[in-house]
């Protein structure tokens, strides 16, 4: 197999490296840990994993080696099948494990080079990473040592997992998903309608196109909430973690309690990864929300002579040669992968190209310093890991502490663009001159930026962050226009901002805002609809409005009406685009407007298009018109079937749950909310969490289940911290 990746940014060697090493020397006081690597299966004595009765394991040690060696080895407990699809998935050998239909998935990876990304920041990690990852991974391969017999035999292959697979599976959840979130959407804009041959043809001409196909389009988003003492009732900050994401797969969370003597922190990782990528210690805490800015180009070249023209001149392609085993040995694969200054090729329409450009590799110390973050004492630490390197790739950061601070950073990753055209969106670039190939990204502190506001309080749900609280703190103008967009506001932002806006709150409070399972576009359409229905004189249209009259505008379990709204609002927004109304409009009579960003949009532009819409939802609808939304829309895990509540965060709810088809007629949530953590900042911290799908995958585990009805309920569970509470509420008790 011949792979190699080079890095699309053009600086003297060791620049990184140095950044890397300062970063991590120079910001948080580090413990004294082993340089020599644990071998797979080496014993590490010196670790307790306590299991909660929610099966959270809480884990103490003395050094950091045994820590993260009982860490792997609970994350295998919980979650091993899972654990070895991804390593064997990020490694770009799914076809090779299991089959040909996992093909197009490794030319993905091996077209954007992210396993060999990983490789690379592995080999380049500070022996303290090493000694840490190493240690994760020899409690993985201990566990499957020890109960080999209960993996199905199709994971098994994937064994003993090597320490690198750790960052190939963090490039591709850092790089192929969040920070290239979007990209494939607009690279899917550019081939539509147009016959395309393949840019990199393996043997069984297979098309590597690039960034389709991949689990982040769109998908990633969250919400997060942070309250200073002014805007709190005890006078203590508040923090809110609320991240959207897929009821499974490679976003699947992992609840973990790591204690060590100068470390106490509680978070969630994702499967996979040895450290917490949210949480909090006893001093403060972080959370993620996805940014809007975009961190990728795409350019389209002009392509001649088995290369591409750039400045009028020839420039050749980089081949990088994948050879890829599909199945048991009986097929194989070789995908060519050309790269040029621009990046990867991902696509030829005869003599253009498109290839993909981004900063990715620059994240190969992430590990390190979430890690950091978590053990970071006061905000001057905190901020100073983050400024010690790129921010988080297509993540904002927002903060409290028990100093009574609140934060909130835009985040992401953005290259320093020195030409740009908002009209041109999401590209592609002209890729035949170098005037628009950027070689540097933004530092943390040119992003913007919103501490300890005078309204006591911060909020971000995936929108530009200068809406980060009211009246706005962070200006536009003085930052570059790419740096994130700057409306319209969405109503789910719009949402959070009114929840959280009326204060001061209690935990409590906070906590029961975010349940709101009320839908804004009502607020903001109904009464048009309703009148224009009315005045129909069609008999079911009117009845579909009594309905929707006396519907608590909600998608509680019992809110009937909801069901025929959402049904109205999905069509009739979708047909927006596509059927404008007579207008000539958008679908709104007052669009979305900056001077009055928290009430627009409101109003229909075509009432009578809309009322024809609502009369074919209607006729069409399954049973009747009043059906209690938790009837059709269904939390669904092994044999619990339960009614949701919640719905759709592009209709401004604020609890988001999206359904895909489920048996019996029914929808079954599949994405939303997924780990939700409010905390309060008193001494010591008071804390809730729930986990909806449990902290555990394996088939027969109790804690697949243990949260479904609380989570139904609106309910979350009280978080342990102190030893003789997480004994008192034990569940199983193991040593290393």
């Amino acid at each position: 197999m011949t792979v190699s990746w080079e890095g699309v940014l053009h600086r003297p060697p060791g620049v990184r490296a140095r950044r890397r090493l300062l970063s991590l020397l120079s910001l948080v006081p580090l413990l004294t840990v082993g340089c020599d690597a644990l071998a797979p299966g080496h014993d590490t004595p010196g670790a307790e994993l306590l299991w909660d009765r929610y099966g959270v394991p809480h884990i103490y040690a003395e050094a950091e080696e045994a820590l993260f060696h009982a860490h792997g080895w609970a994350q295998m407990e919980a979650h091993g099948e899972l654990l070895l699809r991804l390593y064997g998935e990020a490694r770009g050998r799914a076809a090779e494990y299991w089959g040909e239909e996992h093909l197009a998935h490794d030319h993905r990876l091996w077209t954007l080079g992210l396993p060999s990304m990983g490789l690379e920041w592995w080999e380049e990690s500070d022996p303290e990473e090493r000694a840490r990852v190493d240690a994760f991974v020899a409690g993985i391969n201990q566990h499957a040592s020890e109960h080999e017999e209960e993996l199905p035999e199709e994971v098994r292959r994937v064994l003993p997992v090597e320490s690198a697979d750790v960052h190939r599976h963090l490039a591709r959840l850092v790089v192929g998903d969040f920070l290239l979130a979007g990209s494939e959407d607009a690279s899917g804009r550019w081939r539509e309608g147009v016959e395309v041959g393949a840019a990199n043809q393996g043997e069984r001409g297979a098309d590597a196109t690039g960034v389709r196909g991949g689990a982040s389009s769109g998908e990633a988003g969250s919400m997060a909430w942070a309250v200073g003492p002014d805007h709190s009732t005890s006078g203590r900050s508040l923090l809110l973690a609320n991240p959207h994401l897929p009821w499974g797969g490679r976003h699947t969370f992992f609840e973990v309690h790591l204690n060590l003597p100068e470390v106490d922190v509680y978070g969630a990782t994702l499967v996979g990864l040895p450290v917490p990528v949210l949480g909090f210690n006893r001093a403060l805490g972080w959370t993620h929300t996805t940014s809007p800015q975009r961190a990728w180009d795409l350019f389209e070249l002009e392509l001649a002579g088995g290369g591409y023209l750039l400045d009028g001149e020839p420039r050749p392609f980089q081949l990088d040669t994948v050879a890829l085993q599909v199945g048991d040995g009986s097929g194989a694969d070789t995908l060519v992968v050309r790269r040029g200054e621009h990046g990867p090729l991902l696509d030829r329409l005869g003599r253009r190209g498109l290839a993909l450009r981004h900063p990715g590799q620059e994240y190969g110390d992430l590990l390190g310093r979430w890690w950091g973050l978590a053990r970071a004492r006061d905000l001057e630490e905190f901020e100073a890991i983050l400024s010690g390197g790129p921010p988080p790739p297509g993540l904002t950061v927002t903060y409290a502490d028990g100093e009574g601070n609140i934060l909130h950073h835009g985040g992401g990753t953005s290259p320093r663009r020195e030409t740009w055209d908002p009209e041109e969106g999401t590209g592609p670039l002209d890729g035949t001159s170098s005037e628009a190939l950027w070689t540097e990204i933004h530092s943390y502190e040119e992003g913007p930026r919103t501490l300890n506001p005078p309204s006591g309080w911060l909020q971000n749900a995936n929108e530009g962050s200068w809406y980060a609280t009211v009246p706005p703190e962070a200006d536009p103008s003085t930052h570059p226009p790419y740096l994130a967009p700057e409306g319209p506001l969405p109503l789910r932002s719009q949402r959070s901002i009114e929840l959280l806006g009326e204060g001061p709150l209690t935990l409590e409070e906070m906590i029961e805002r975010k349940h709101s399972t009320h839908i804004p576009l009502a607020d903001r359409v109904l009464d048009d609809l309703v009148e224009a229905a009315r005045a129909s004189g069609d008999g079911p249209t009117m009845e579909a409005a009594r309905i929707l009259e006396e519907w608590d505008r909600g998608t509680n379990s019992e809110s009937a009406g909801a069901v025929l709204f959402v049904e109205w609002a999905r069509d009739w927004l979708s047909r927006a685009g596509t059927d404008p109304p007579e207008t000539g409009g958008g679908p709104f009579a007052e669009e979305w407007s900056p001077d009055a960003p928290l009430t627009t949009p409101s109003g229909l532009a075509d009432p009578a298009a809309a009322t024809r819409i609502l009369s074919a939802r209607a006729r069409a609808l399954q049973g009747p018109l009043d059906q209690p939304w938790g009837e059709v829309y269904r939390i669904r895990r092994d044999t619990l079937d339960l009614p949701a509540a919640g719905g759709p965060g592009s209709l401004g709810t604020a609890r988001v749950l999206e359904y895909q088809a489920g048996g019996g007629g029914r929808m079954e949530a599949a994405y939303g909310d997924t780990f939700v953590l409010a905390v309060e900042f008193s001494d010591p911290p008071r804390a809730f969490a729930i986990l909806p799908y449990g902290n555990a995958s394996q088939e027969g585990s109790p804690h697949r289940t243990d949260q479904i009805g609380l989570f139904a309920r609106m309910e979350l569970r009280p978080i342990w911290l102190d030893r003789a509470e997480v004994e008192e509420n034990l569940g199983r008790r193991v040593s290393f």
